[in-house]
């Protein structure tokens, strides 16, 4: 399986760990950050986008059908789905939207 990175994070991370040191030091790092960025922007990038699994997607709850162990019912597809289980018409819960169902369960 391939790691998937942020290439956009790294300049940020770069300019946070560069305010901490003195100037000859911050050459060096900087010569190396050249060389490290060239390698990571020609390594090859994968078609992924991001994903929403069942059990943070707002069509997933529970089961009209009653209680299926493991498992809840999405209404986008119309069946039963195990938490971690994904597809492409997924819509994240909003914060709130957790806040508030962690609220609901626990009743």
């Amino acid at each position: 399986m391939s790691d998937l990175i942020d290439r956009s994070a790294l300049p940020t991370i770069r300019l946070e760990i560069h305010e901490r040191i003195d100037d000859k030091t911050r050459l060096i790092l900087e010569a190396l950050s050249q060389g490290v960025k060239h390698v990571i922007d020609s390594a090859p990038r994968v078609d992924a986008v991001p994903v929403v699994r069942c059990e943070r997607c707002r069509a997933w709850g529970k089961s009209p059908f009653g209680n299926v162990e493991g498992a809840g019912w999405c209404i986008l597809v119309s069946e039963h789905t195990r938490p971690d289980f994904y597809c492409a018409y997924g819509v994240k819960l909003e914060r709130k939207e957790v806040n508030a169902d962690e609220r609901d369960s626990s009743e």
